[in-house]
């Protein structure tokens, strides 16, 4: 297309000469123009044919539709870029950001993902034909390493790494596991992913396409990842959700590796145990002595494991109110988390740490970034291994960037984690009771 004083020119065909004619897109107006090789205007057709029969298009209107066509162009060109960025990229250039809103960019992205899509190999209709289309192609990252280390199409269980992010994760001793299943590719369940830790860098290593969350599933997955890696790979520490299936494969394949309950997840599972016995008003009441006794309770995340069932019984059930709602949440406390029988004992989640890096919220926030990338939930496989491909080449980039220490840019974060090293000194130094220090971290948790 070619725009000249706010009218629209298409396409009609190229000379020998190397002359160019356009004509107008109006079907009804016969006016023409002529470019040469390099694009420039070189005259009308006539000079008695230069007057249109119709109005010239608004800017505003010219100006989206250069846009949307210069953003299906780039996002063919390079189908590892996000929508989104191409988009504030090509408005930012033309210098018409006033002109556009959220509908005005929701409608560009599903134009790109729409024009993407057909520059993509067919989609697969059934997960059978997922795994032969994986079979069939060569998949291999920006450096040449392949990509597809497990197809197995009897268990329907795929993972994505290379022999660089693999040789990575057998270095570090911290990994965490968590899972998004919105976005994750059709005739799957979840997406299973891994990252590493290590000088403050998250850095994501093996993606899983998993059929569902059974011990079995999760067994089977982790057991070829350390065959992938080498017999040697033993993680110190694995943090994870509190998902019963997942921590008894760890056990079953990493016996000596300590299991990392996310605190946020924990304090999730138990805010919701809140909502369900409608305790919400009284734990947002600051003056309500069965909403602060609720509050207490999350800081008992913050003792050495062996102090937690002592702090519940000794210390808070000695100013627990008299309320049958909240007999009933300390019943489930009790039963899940705060005793050694427990589903979940406090060596799963209690740590005397200042540190707010024991939650799986890095990992969130990969599967935030991770989702932003896709239009509709349960994308096509094709399309969702772009994303990923374009995700490994930021892996090449953060592994080469390891050796360089990361600290929390938050300063919230920074003066929080300050606070409560204070606050586990003072009562290691016994300046203050074990209840009156849950009381004081407790607020690191805080739900709204």
């Amino acid at each position: 297309m070619l725009v000249f004083e706010n009218y629209k020119f298409s396409f009609a065909n190229t000379k020998l000469d190397g002359t160019t004619r356009w004509k107008c897109v109006i079907r009804s107006c016969s006016v023409k123009l002529y470019t040469n090789e390099n694009d420039e205007i070189l005259k009308n057709e006539n000079d008695s044919n230069i007057n249109h029969n119709h109005n010239p298009y608004e800017t505003k209107i010219i100006d989206r539709q250069i846009i949307n066509t210069n953003c299906k162009r780039k996002a063919t060109e390079d189908i590892f870029v996000r929508p989104k960025k191409i988009i504030f990229k090509e408005i930012q250039q033309k210098n018409c950001s006033a002109e556009f809103n959220e509908t005005d960019i929701k409608c560009l992205r599903k134009n790109l993902y729409e024009h993407r899509r057909k520059t993509l190999p067919v989609n697969p209709t059934s997960i059978q034909e997922v795994h032969e289309a994986l079979e069939n192609l060569d998949v291999k990252t920006i450096s040449g390493e392949s990509f597809l280390i497990l197809n197995d199409s009897k268990k329907h269980i795929i993972i994505f790494s290379c022999q660089t992010n693999l040789t990575f994760i057998n270095k570090v001793d911290t990994i965490y596991m968590d899972g998004t299943f919105k976005y994750c590719p059709r005739f799957f369940l979840q997406m299973f992913t891994i990252h590493g830790w290590k000088n403050g860098h998250y850095i994501p290593l093996i993606f899983c396409l998993l059929p569902d969350k059974s011990f079995e599933t999760y067994l089977f997955t982790l057991r070829c990842i350390v065959n992938k890696c080498n017999l040697l790979f033993s993680p110190k520490f694995v943090t994870v959700d509190f998902e019963i299936s997942i921590h008894k494969a760890i056990v079953e394949i990493w016996p000596d590796s300590k299991i990392i309950g996310c605190r946020f997840h924990l304090t999730q599972s138990w805010f919701r145990q809140v909502q369900s016995l409608g305790l919400v008003s009284e734990y947002k009441n600051d003056f309500s002595e069965i909403g602060n006794f609720i509050k207490y309770t999350f800081g008992l995340l913050f003792l050495n494991p062996g102090d937690v069932e002592d702090c519940f019984v000794e210390d808070l059930m000695a100013i627990c109110p008299d309320d049958d709602k909240l007999k009933s949440y300390c019943d489930y406390l009790t039963d899940t988390y705060i005793s050694e029988e427990s589903i979940f004992p406090p060596t799963n989640w209690a740590s005397s740490s200042s540190e707010l890096t024991r939650t799986t919220n890095a990992c969130e926030s990969f599967h935030s970034y991770f989702n932003q990338c896709f239009y509709k939930e349960s994308p096509p496989i094709m399309y969702w291994l772009n994303i990923i491909h374009e995700i490994q080449t930021e892996t090449y980039v953060k592994i080469r960037s390891v050796d360089i220490p990361k600290f929390p840019k938050d300063g919230k974060v920074r003066s929080r984690q300050d606070k409560n090293q204070i606050n586990i000194t003072k009562y290691e130094r016994g300046e203050i009771t074990r209840i009156e220090f849950i009381k004081r971290m407790c607020y690191n948790y805080k739900k709204n």
